[in-house]
């Protein structure tokens, strides 16, 4: 995401977890992620955008890490997310955005 907190750009293993291509969705405000999926912790319990790694890499500039559940929009399937992210530091410790990297988490 840019350093507004859009989503600007998803890759193809996000798209089969999303269920769409980053071309059918294009740009995304944080407010419009529901438009794809919706987020809770694995209790079920409600999460705010700011206490999500990506949330928290943007507004403490510092790497994030959590496990989430996101269910899809198109299929309303539940999947439990484990996700990393890192805010981009330009020069000057200016934010220039954050990169998450995700994967559906396995528990044995």
């Amino acid at each position: 995401m840019d350093e507004r907190g859009h989503l600007v750009f998803f890759n193809e293993p996000a798209e089969q977890i999303i269920g769409q291509t980053h071309a059918e969705v294009g740009e995304l405000e944080p407010a419009e992620w529901g438009r794809l999926f919706a987020v809770e912790r694995l209790d079920g319990s409600a999460i705010e955008f700011e206490d999500m790694p990506a949330g928290v890499a943007r507004a403490e500039l510092r790497p994030a890490h959590d496990t989430l559940a996101f269910t899809t929009v198109v299929d309303g399937v539940r999947h439990e997310i484990a996700v990393t992210a890192i805010p981009l530091l330009g020069r000057d410790q200016d934010l220039l955005g954050v990169v998450a990297v995700f994967w559906e988490a396995r528990h044995r």
